[in-house]
């Protein structure tokens, strides 16, 4: 039996590594196309032998970085070590090493931050206890995306999970819901998690950046009603005051002033710290 077994890893060894130790050594030119077969040939030819093939192909992928001079990767390349990544997190999807490694290489240094989500959805799936993985992808779509209201939902999704740091990743939602345009949402989340927490002391932490949003708010919706009168954007609160759109200034509790930028967005002097 154990010489079958031996048989057998030495065929998957053939069959499988050899391919992927061409990739590691090539020069990466543009004749070469792929740098693992298809995720579903690996899959056929590993048998019951996943783990390890997967612990070989992400192994290949550190050899190939430790390889390169610097970390930084051209477009073909990214992608070379992309497919190895998700060959070896396809074959074991709860090894968390393939989604650290592309969340580091191959949002940084190849701006590929589409793969990196990819693989990092794929550790979202299997380790479903863990909110490190949508909080990295809530990163990636509000950082390097430009996505503010998906970077939100993602983060939303980190702050359910056991374990997280409720209330630092609250804060950070809010704030995406607040710069995507959906300051109300935000609101909602921070009085979900306000009215769930037990220790005083983070409960008024709470309630002071409602308040701050509130008056965001408050704010946002007179804009709204400005613009559907006259027609055209107010180019700061004290026209809304005039207008009778609104009572007074509202008061920041973080000791700022609101404001109203030239893109017609609520801020305050605080930035809300």
């Amino acid at each position: 039996m154990k010489l079958f077994l031996n048989i057998i890893v030495l065929i998957t060894y053939i069959l499988l590594i050899n391919p992927v130790e061409k990739f590691s050594k090539s020069k990466m030119t543009t004749e070469s196309t792929t740098a693992v077969p298809d995720v579903e040939v690996v899959d056929i030819f590993a048998l019951e032998f996943k783990n390890l093939v997967s612990d070989i192909l992400f192994f290949d992928a550190i050899t190939f970085i430790g390889g390169k001079k610097t970390f930084r990767l051209e477009m073909q390349e990214g992608e070379q070590l992309y497919s190895l990544l998700n060959a070896s997190s396809f074959l074991n999807p709860y090894n968390v090493d393939p989604y650290y490694l592309g969340q580091s290489i191959l949002t940084w240094e190849t701006k590929m931050y589409d793969r990196a989500n990819i693989l990092l959805k794929r550790g979202m799936q299997y380790r479903n206890k863990e909110w490190v993985f949508p909080f990295f992808i809530a990163y990636n779509y509000f950082y390097f995306m430009n996505d503010t209201l998906r970077g939100a939902e993602y983060m939303k999704v980190a702050i359910e999970r056991p374990g997280s740091p409720t209330l630092v990743l609250t804060t950070l939602a809010s704030r995406l819901y607040y710069r995507s345009g959906r300051t109300e949402v935000g609101i909602l989340l921070l009085k979900d998690a306000e009215a769930h927490e037990a220790d005083e002391g983070v409960k008024k932490i709470y309630r002071k950046r409602i308040k701050a949003m509130e008056g965001v708010l408050v704010i946002e919706k007179a804009i709204e009603v400005y613009k559907n009168k006259y027609s055209r954007k107010p180019a700061n609160i004290d026209m809304l005051i005039k207008a009778g759109l609104l009572k007074s200034r509202p008061h920041d509790p973080y000791g700022g002033q609101y404001y109203i930028d030239k893109e017609g967005n609520v801020k305050s002097t605080s930035d809300f710290r």
